[in-house]
């Protein structure tokens, strides 16, 4: 994957962000990454801002949850 710095910082930010939701509805990245399909790998690897996620894995997680896609977006 081929991104810029500002890039980066996005997806840091919104992996930090995504780490936040999930322990505030104390979910590990096991039971995530279980409950959405997409591993605990690779939810760890979108909380370190190393993964790009498509919009399908997006909807998966805000469905297991349960925030609307705006919450996980840093302001």
């Amino acid at each position: 994957m081929n991104i810029n710095i500002k890039e980066r910082k996005f997806l840091i930010q919104f992996g930090r962000r995504v780490a936040a939701v999930r322990r505030g509805k104390t979910f590990t990245q096991e039971k995530l990454g279980i409950l959405s399909t997409i591993g605990e790998a690779a939810v760890s690897r979108l909380e370190r801002g190393l993964a790009n996620p498509t919009l399908v894995t997006l909807k998966r997680i805000c469905d297991v949850l349960d925030v609307d896609i705006e919450e996980l977006f840093p302001a």
